[in-house]
């Protein structure tokens, strides 16, 4: 895993495809700001890199050319090499002879080779959790997405009527959009569960079906594409930035994670509460990757339905950050499609195996009721002491602390992740809401 692979070596069908119908193909990786990014090659190009032995290259700032003005970007002597994970390769349904394939980042000229790729740190917990401590994972996805109309100045969400989970709400455009991105997703094997509106104008959301969590993951990313790509021929801007304009809607990303033994016996009870103590022990630090941006801490409000304020979980209740569905089901509610997933899912695991290895206790109780209309005394018996970060600076105190959870991902990712935030966090500190907004629909 650290060694860079000694030939590309695409498989047989992909190389079938890349001969007959697909003529380009979108080498793509997700940097440390949670941006896409991609080279687009031709398929003969392609299959020339493959026959000799060659991987695409970029440049040193692959992973951290922030989107915002006022990092560093003093030039360095240094390469990335892209490296195409071909288990993540996929035909591009929503663009003609198009195919998509997951890379992970290789940095030469310098010691650190995958040590510091997002991609490359996911498959490192994995491999954890699997090889060491039996256990193995599900994932899916409910996409929080606006629908923009940005012919308008500033641009505005589109007119819907405005309720959650309304039929009139779905009328027209909207649902005529959702069926295209349905049909595309499934026609690339993504399973769609549900499309509905949410509370607030233009806010929709789409249910991908689980998968085995990095599949599912890099067909969030998938996802994300189809969504953007069929807006836009609709004339519209699809987002997934926290808040995209003044009205009160404020949009999430949350993951349905499920936990399970790579044994035939059903996993333990105390295993799972082992692995939620770790998550909620680790969450301050794990708000860094989850809830990666400014505006993201708008959605850290109580009684709003997103995920509270207080660290603790729940039996199916939304006011928290946890919400339990099912003794091995749970969904992640401190996410948003700001994060550079792979890294939020990463942080989330390595949390998990610490709670497992040192043999956490489950010592918070199940909240029922918002922590916030609790009194002192009712949150002390349930083992609530702690609140979330109230901005992206305080989440990034966190993790600078949390040595544990860093070693376990990539000291040297964390150290870089921290500087790039931190940078990013001074510059959208001094830009003024509207024009925060205006990058963020840009760029999410």
């Amino acid at each position: 895993m650290d060694a860079l692979p000694i030939a590309p070596y695409i498989p047989q069908h992909v190389k079938e495809l890349l001969n007959v119908s697909i003529k380009l193909i979108r080498f793509q990786y997700i940097d440390y700001s949670g941006i896409l990014r991609c080279r687009v090659l031709t398929a003969s190009f392609c299959l020339e890199q493959d026959q000799n032995v060659k991987f695409v290259g970029t440049g040193p700032a692959a992973l951290y050319a922030s989107y915002v003005e006022g990092t560093d970007t003093t030039p360095v002597a240094a390469a990335c090499r892209l490296v195409p994970d071909w288990s993540s390769f996929r035909v591009c349904t929503y663009a003609a002879r198009h195919a998509s394939v997951m890379c992970r980042i290789y940095e030469t000229l310098n010691s650190f080779g995958f040590r510091r790729c997002p991609r490359t740190c996911l498959y490192k917990v994995l491999e954890i959790a699997e090889k060491e401590l039996r256990c193995t994972f599900l994932g899916g996805y409910e996409i929080e997405v606006v629908f923009m109309d940005v012919t308008k100045s500033p641009p505005t969400p589109f007119k819907n009527v405005v309720e959650w989970s309304l039929m009139e709400g779905l009328r027209g455009r909207p649902i005529e959009i959702l069926e295209q991105i349905a049909e595309s997703l499934e026609a690339a094997n993504i399973s769609v569960q549900q499309l509905h509106t949410e509370g607030s104008q233009g806010l929709f959301e789409i249910t991908t079906g689980p998968l085995r969590l990095m599949e599912a993951t890099d067909a969030l990313v998938y996802t994300h594409e189809t969504i953007k790509t069929i807006c836009d021929k609709h004339g519209l801007v699809a987002t997934c930035f926290p808040k995209p304009s003044a009205a009160k809607g404020l949009v999430g990303q949350h993951l349905h994670l499920s936990i399970s033994s790579l044994e035939n016996d059903p996993i333990e009870a105390r295993t799972v509460d082992a692995y939620i103590a770790g998550i909620l022990s680790h969450l301050r630090a794990i708000c860094a990757f989850t809830l990666p941006s400014h505006d993201s801490y708008t959605r850290v409000q109580d009684r709003r339905g997103t995920n509270g304020t207080w660290v603790t979980w729940g039996t199916e209740f939304r006011d928290v950050p946890l919400r339990k569905i099912e003794s091995t089901h749970w969904e992640i509610r401190c996410m948003d499609g700001t994060a550079n997933v792979y890294l939020a899912v990463a942080a989330l695991i390595a949390a998990g195996i610490d709670g497992i290895r040192s043999g956490r206790k489950l010592s918070w109780g199940d909240s029922q009721k918002s922590p916030s209309l609790m009194t002192d005394s009712a949150r002390e018996e349930l083992g609530i002491k702690t609140r979330l970060p109230l901005s992206l600076k305080e989440a990034l105190g966190a993790i600078k602390t949390d040595l544990t959870l860093s070693s376990t991902m990539s000291q040297s990712l964390v150290e870089k992740y921290i500087k790039i935030k931190t940078e990013e966090a001074e510059s959208l500190e001094k830009m003024s809401p509207e024009e925060r907004t205006e990058l963020g629909i840009k760029y999410f």
